[in-house]
This record gives C-alpha cells, sequence and structure tokens, in this order.
C-alpha cells in the first residue's frame, strides 16, 4: 500500500526537529573540574608573566625618563636633576630655575610612581648613597660622576639602573651592583 503522492519502494526520510537535550550535570561539572584544573595550573604562570612585564616596562620607562631629559639638557644646556622619593616610590625631574630647582610639569617630567610591586632601595652618587627621603642626581652637560639607582620587587629581587653622565643612558642591570665592572 502506497502513500498519497509517494511511489512504493522510495524511502521516506523523516524530517523532525532536533530534539535539544542541553547538557547533563555530569558533563558541566566534568567541564567545570576542567577549568578549574587549568587555572590552578596556569594561573601562577600568568601572574607571574604580567607581573614581570609590569616590572620591565617600569625600568624601561625610567630609561626613557632619563633619557628624554638628559637630552633635553644636552638640547637647551640647562641643567636638571633627576628626582626619587624613596617613602612613596615617585621619580621625575627639576629644571634650574634662576634661584632654585622647579619641577617640571611636562608629560615626561612630572612625578611618576612606581607599581606596587616595585621599590626604590637607594641611589649611589657621587655625594653619597641616600636611601631615605628625597634622593637626586644632576643630570647637566658638566656631570661626570655616573649614579645608580637600586630597585627591588615583591619577592626581594634586586635590579640597579646604572646611569652614565657622558652618554646620559641607563644600563639596567639584574641584581644589585655597587659600581659598573
Amino acid at each position: 500500500m502506497a502513500r498519497r503522492g509517494v511511489k512504493e519502494g522510495t524511502k521516506i526520510l523523516r524530517i523532525g526537529l532536533w530534539r535539544n537535550k542541553g547538557f547533563t550535570l555530569i558533563e558541566l561539572a566534568l567541564v567545570v573540574l576542567l577549568i578549574s584544573i587549568s587555572l590552578l595550573l596556569f594561573a601562577p604562570l600568568l601572574a607571574n608573566f604580567v607581573s614581570s612585564s609590569r616590572m620591565d616596562f617600569a625600568l624601561q620607562r625610567i630609561e626613557t625618563f632619563s633619557n628624554y631629559h638628559q637630552g633635553e639638557v644636552e638640547r637647551l644646556g640647562k641643567e636638571r636633576i633627576f628626582c626619587l622619593d624613596f617613602e612613596n616610590g615617585e621619580y621625575w625631574a627639576e629644571l634650574k630655575g634662576k634661584e632654585n630647582f622647579v619641577e617640571i610639569i611636562e608629560v615626561l617630567g612630572k612625578r611618576t610612581a612606581l607599581p606596587k610591586n616595585l621599590s626604590f632601595v637607594d641611589v649611589i652618587t657621587s655625594r653619597g648613597k641616600f636611601n631615605e627621603g628625597i634622593g637626586s642626581f644632576s643630570l647637566s652637560p658638566s656631570a661626570l660622576e655616573p649614579a645608580i639607582i637600586h630597585l627591588k620587587d615583591e619577592k626581594e629581587n634586586y635590579y640597579s639602573l646604572y646611569w652614565k653622565p657622558l652618554s646620559g643612558k641607563i644600563e639596567i642591570y639584574d641584581g644589585y651592583i655597587e659600581e659598573e665592572n
């Protein structure tokens, strides 16, 4: 017996709606378990990567800051000083005025805070070693004495920024160095 409009021997395909079952509780629990294990394994690695990239960025920013101001000293011939506030973890530049130094408010001169995971330890200049209050060193065309800025992160890793007066460049070293090797 053939259906109306369909030849005998022809297969009838049943086209119906997909049944939307969703996920079972076991499937959802397995996915949550896999995500949790992945986060447990990879979150510390990601946190270390983000933390170290912030620290690298902060060190490079200080280097850029110093290079910019040394360039301005050479271009304008006016002395500037690089200032560090040990308590607040800030640094800035000051320009020599008629009577004293004045804080610079331009973009690369204004006060800049270190990231929370980084702090100043000390600065070594020709005048001595400073580790509290405000330390500074001269960025003048006649400055011949180097300066070393020491920083540390929350894991007690030390970094040294060695400022070379003749070139006005900063070299970044891992560890605490007292003078250039």
